[in-house]
């Protein structure tokens, strides 16, 4: 008989609030949002489904919770770096790549969640950060070409996460050539 491995219980409701997120990603990259409910994520998180309820009120509140902590882990790891330029392209790629899972929910939650489910104060304090940070790095540009590079690097990286392997499928090669088609499409996003 197969037995499951469950998590230590936690407790504490930081300790509770933690389980549950963790639980979460996995979950949502791999099945997607609608095909998640509270009790798979409480059982994944070796918790009463109920504390799910208690501690976020909706799924909708847990999505923008997880896709918020998701684009914050993402921002700090990259914004270690110091400058915007072609040379980070190799950085970010490597840590989406190390990071697949936590991308992929955090695409997931994107595509499957419309801007009136998320809180709109946690979701635009990072967007303000990361704008302010482009700014910082972008220097002489106004607030439009750094919201303009923002949007085309977000849509070309996540973009990537969904578009890649059907791009592989129809015109060949691996993931080396697709990597260098990015990489060209990156330096040119910064080249214009």
């Amino acid at each position: 008989m197969e037995t499951k491995e469950t998590v230590p219980k936690p407790h504490g409701r930081d300790e509770v609030v933690q389980a549950i997120m963790s639980a979460a990603i996995p979950l949502i990259a791999e099945r997607g949002v609608k095909s998640v409910s509270f009790r798979d994520i409480a059982e994944a998180a070796n918790v009463n489904h109920g504390l799910i309820t208690r501690h976020f009120g909706t799924k909708e509140a847990l999505l923008a919770r997880v896709g918020d902590l998701l684009a914050e882990r993402m921002f700090r790891d990259v914004h270690q770096h110091k400058t915007v330029s072609i040379d980070q392209f190799g950085q970010i790629r490597t840590w989406m790549a190390k990071h697949r899972t936590e991308v992929r929910a955090l695409v997931r939650i994107l595509m499957d969640t419309s801007v009136a489910d998320r809180e709109p104060g946690l979701s635009a304090q990072f967007f303000q950060e990361v704008t302010t940070w482009f700014s910082a790095q972008l220097t002489g540009a106004d607030r439009h070409e750094v919201l303009l590079t923002i949007y085309m690097l977000a849509t070309q990286l996540f973009g990537g996460e969904i578009l890649d392997a059907h791009f592989q499928a129809v015109y060949g090669g691996g993931e080396d050539d697709v990597m260098a088609i990015k990489e060209q499409a990156f330096r040119k996003l910064f080249d214009s």
